[in-house]
């Protein structure tokens, strides 16, 4: 019998077994066979349906379903594939427990939110923060040549990936107040973030990631420790922050596109929706 095993997200650890010729994956508990505890999942994710000996995997969402990385609309499984969903990684195993089981992550009181891959050991924050840039093609934006240098920098030169976030996030929310509100005329990135909270453009919680982003990346600021792996976790946080605004404003640029379809020439594109979660 087949297993869905969750190697990363909220669930992790868990095992689901595949006991139906088609099971839906989702966040409802109603629609869902197998429900994913995950903010990222749609109510009817994906399906995976057997079909003539083998297991197709079925995309059923908007937000996206990945193998191995890549993103999927329809992928006949191999025993050990990686499904992603949301920040939900699942190892699809048919084989014996022996033959599918993956690299464990480190476990007991003391161990640090990391998992293996291959022979390097990788955060959890890593493996969450590439599902959210998987997931919203960050990676092939216009902020992906920017957003790849943070995310080399955190580890080797944290100062450097906190500047390098204060700088990127000021040049988006330029761009995004001079489409939203008028002219920035060089407004300081705190005047941008409490104008265009003034707004109503900036929902409250992106308002404090922003100030978490502008504060940690502060040139010349001093850490809240002196402390080289509190100089890490600063730029971890910042960049962890940083990802889920872009996240949002991807959000809020395919919702302008789409008011921008449906309206007739000339007209401006809606205000992004107002999302506290």
């Amino acid at each position: 019998m087949p297993e869905l095993r969750v190697i990363a997200g909220p669930q992790r650890d868990s095992v689901f077994p595949v006991v139906e010729d088609r099971q839906v994956l989702g966040r409802d508990e109603r629609e869902a066979d197998i429900r994913l505890l995950d903010p990222g999942a749609s109510r009817r994710h994906a399906e995976l349906v057997r079909s003539a000996g083998t297991w197709l995997l079925r995309d059923l969402s908007k937000n996206g379903t990945y193998v191995n990385g890549a993103r999927v609309r329809e992928r006949v499984l191999r025993s050990g594939d990686v499904v992603t969903i949301g920040e939900t990684e699942i190892r699809f195993c048919v084989d014996p427990p022996s033959a599918c089981s993956g690299p464990e992550a480190a476990v007991g009181p003391t161990a640090e939110p990391t998992r293996s891959r291959g022979t390097e050991t990788i955060d959890i924050a890593d493996v969450l923060d590439e599902a959210r840039i998987r997931r919203w093609e960050l990676d092939r934006g216009e902020h992906a040549e920017a957003l790849q240098a943070i995310v080399g920098l955190v580890k080797t030169n944290p100062d450097m990936a906190l500047a390098k976030c204060r700088q990127t996030l000021e040049a988006v929310l330029t761009r995004l107040y001079q489409g939203q509100v008028g002219d920035p005329r060089k407004r300081p990135l705190e005047n941008l973030i409490r104008d265009l909270r003034n707004a109503g453009v900036l929902p409250r919680k992106l308002v404090a990631l922003c100030e978490i982003v502008r504060e940690l990346g502060n040139i010349g600021a001093h850490p809240i420790l002196d402390d080289e792996h509190i100089s890490h976790r600063e730029a971890r946080i910042a960049l962890s922050s940083f990802i889920v605004f872009l996240e949002w404003h991807a959000r809020a640029t395919r919702t302008q596109e789409g008011a921008g379809e449906g309206s007739g020439e000339g007209e401006a594109p809606a205000r992004p929706a107002q999302h506290e979660g």
